[in-house]
C-alpha cells in the first residue's frame, strides 16, 4: 500500500492507495480514478485546503509518460516528494510534471506519473490488481490545457 502525506499546519494527513497517478491535467488520482488532488500555481488543493508539496512513502515504482508516447520506469524508491511542479528523490530532482515550471537543462518532462507498489515489468503473468481500475488505463480526459490558477 502506498501511502501518500500531505501536512497543513505541521500536521500530517494521510493518503493510502494501491497506486497514484499525476495525469497530464494536473489532478492526482487515486484507484478508480478518484480525485485526491490538484496541481495549481500555489502547490496541491487537497478538498479546501492547500499546501507546498506530499510526499508518497514506499517502497514504491514509477511509471512515467513523455508526451510523445514514450514510458520509462524507475525505482525502487523510499520517498518521493512532489513539489514545484517536479518529483524529487531523497537527493536530486527527478523529472518535471508540470508545463509551467521553468524549464531545467537535462531533466525529463512527464505527461504523466504513475506511483506503484511494484515494478510492473516485475509481476508474475496472470497476477490480479487488488483496483477493478487498472494503473496503466489513461487518465480520464482533459478539458483543454492545464492551467495552473
Amino acid at each position: 500500500m502506498i501511502k501518500i502525506s500531505f501536512t497543513f499546519g505541521g500536521i500530517p494527513l494521510f493518503v493510502r492507495g494501491t497506486f497514484f497517478r499525476i495525469c497530464a491535467d494536473g489532478s492526482l488520482r487515486g484507484p478508480e480514478g478518484s480525485l485526491v488532488a490538484s496541481y495549481t500555481s500555489q502547490g496541491w488543493r487537497l478538498g479546501g485546503r492547500s499546501c507546498r508539496e506530499f510526499e508518497a512513502l514506499g517502497p514504491l515504482f514509477l511509471r512515467t509518460h513523455f508526451a510523445d508516447g514514450r514510458r520509462e520506469h524507475l525505482g525502487p524508491y523510499e520517498i518521493i516528494r512532489a513539489a514545484d511542479g517536479a518529483l524529487f528523490s531523497r537527493t536530486h530532482c527527478l523529472g518535471i510534471f508540470c508545463t509551467n515550471r521553468a524549464a531545467s537543462p537535462g531533466l525529463p518532462e512527464w505527461s504523466e506519473i504513475a506511483f506503484l507498489e511494484r515494478d510492473e515489468n516485475a509481476r508474475a503473468p496472470g497476477t490480479s490488481r487488488s483496483s477493478t481500475r487498472d494503473p496503466s488505463s489513461p487518465c480520464p480526459p482533459t478539458h483543454g490545457p492545464r492551467t495552473t490558477s
